[in-house]
């Protein structure tokens, strides 16, 4: 059992007096510090499951303690407490370690309801700790690599809060899955989960779609309507356009949005998660992304490592994926031949996990002799590529030209199987069609390459095809 053992730091000392005589109602040891400097003198001396300290302290203030702390007790869970809360300083207390942050005067319920999700948080964590460290599962997700169990780590954390989230990483590396296992554990489990893809939806559309119509045809929600008293997964948050960032920071900021042609504004309910596969603070500083908005929704980042930083899951993964599909369809469980899996570890799955799945379902429905053989992987695996398999980009050529190729290219592999090839490029269907609008690319025209700029070198480098 976990020992109920508290840390509150505090230079007021009724505001001490008030947190000790109500956690030691619910049978907490609560141990008391006025500065930064008599706590960490505990903390040498004691092992605490949780700290509550004030923001502003006379000497190293709070955060410095918080970050102290994690560094030293990194078992303990830490809050931060103040009355002149900023978003920069919420920021700053939750990079530096701690859980959650609270405003005074504090509302007692909240803090004994925070302390004993704390509690319980710490619990499975030391569970977990004592099982078998050679592999962690969380929510139908794997793992061997340390930064992947991190990932884990903060997902629960992120659970038990009612923080924005910020889950990076590139396509295919599971960040819905995250967002998933976040809102399965939190307190708002039982209303939906409702997942918005902006990159899915016309920009002039977006903010109908999050926000909902009010107009002569009556009343249509949107997501944000839709996902009330649960939710709401933003995918691909760095496309939608300033209008949306715009109504998208009231909300945050205010709780409440405006339906389009609405003439009342509405209360929000509803816990934001946001993914991208892009950097953020890169487009901040090309201007294509709202500073203020960005801040507010970087609180918690979580960042999702790619699969070939981590190849210890991958014999893990295929190990799962083997399972899953072979009884999806009705199939012996193939064995997998050495030469097979050094194949696999040796592709770089620019498509991540979702990639590998795919290849293993692909597989696993041609095998008819209970060998997962080489020959049943695809081209882009076996030891020497088919030059189709190959484009050359020339130096100097644009982006959108390499785009419109690499889309060209991957769907005349796939003779022009539009699902396959949105799933391998790590887009939405809806993405593809637009794409295929926006650079007009037809089934007889698809075979043209990129051209340089005029005056360019032609020296290119090679992209695997199905690559991004």
């Amino acid at each position: 059992m976990v020992e109920r053992k508290v840390l509150a730091v505090d230079d007021d000392p009724a505001a001490l007096e008030a947190i000790v005589a109500l956690l030691k109602k619910d049978g907490y040891e609560v141990h008391t510090a006025a500065s930064a400097e008599a706590a960490k003198e505990l903390l040498a001396r004691f092992d605490y499951s949780l700290i509550i300290t004030d923001l502003v302290l006379p000497g190293q203030s709070g955060i410095e303690l918080v970050r102290h702390a994690a560094a030293h007790q990194p078992q303990a869970i830490s809050i931060v407490v103040t009355g002149h809360a900023t978003l920069r300083s919420a920021i700053d207390a939750l990079k530096a370690g701690a859980w959650d942050y609270l405003t005074k005067p504090l509302d007692p319920e909240h803090l004994r309801d925070l302390a004993a999700r704390a509690i319980e948080t710490k619990t499975k964590s030391l569970a977990v700790d004592r099982l078998d460290r050679s592999l962690a599962e969380l929510d139908g997700m794997v793992t061997r690599n340390p930064a992947m169990r991190a990932v884990f780590d903060k997902v629960l954390l992120a659970a038990q809060t009612e923080s924005v989230v910020l889950l990076q990483g590139e396509s295919g590396t599971g960040k819905e899955l995250c967002a998933r296992s976040i809102h399965a554990r939190s307190r708002r489990a039982t209303k939906g989960f409702v997942v918005f893809p902006a990159g899915a939806s016309p920009p002039e559309r977006a903010l109908e779609e999050l926000f909902g119509v009010e107009d002569e045809r009556g009343a249509r929600p949107g997501k944000v309507a839709l996902a009330r008293g649960g939710t709401l997964l933003l995918e691909e948050i760095d496309a939608l356009d300033a209008r949306a960032q715009t109504a998208l920071l009231t909300l945050l900021e205010r709780g409440t949005y405006r339906p389009v042609h609405g003439a009342e504004e509405r209360v929000a309910d509803v816990r934001l998660l946001a993914s991208t596969h892009r950097n953020l603070a890169e487009l901040v500083r090309d201007g294509r992304f709202r500073e203020d908005l960005y801040y507010r929704i970087s609180i918690f980042p979580i960042e999702i490592p790619p699969l070939r930083e981590r190849r210890e899951d991958v014999p893990v993964l295929v190990d799962r994926f083997l399972g899953t599909f072979a009884a999806r369809y009705a199939r012996p469980r193939p064995t997998l031949p050495p030469e097979t899996l050094e194949r696999l570890l040796r592709y770089d799955w620019p498509g991540n996990v979702r990639e590998l799945q795919n290849v293993i379902e692909h597989a696993v429905i041609l095998c008819t002799d209970g060998v997962l053989s080489p020959s049943l992987l695809p081209r882009m695996l076996q030891d020497e590529p088919a030059p189709a398999e190959s484009i050359q980009i020339p130096i100097g050529t644009r982006m959108k030209e390499i785009e419109r190729a690499v889309i060209a290219r991957t769907l005349d592999a796939f003779h022009w199987n539009k699902n396959k090839t949105a799933q391998i490029l790590g887009i939405s269907r809806r993405s593809l069609y637009n794409k295929l609008d926006r650079y007009r690319i037809t089934r007889e025209g698809s075979r043209e390459a990129p051209r340089p700029r005029e005056g360019e070198g032609a020296a290119g480098a090679s992209l695997a095809e199905g690559k991004r």
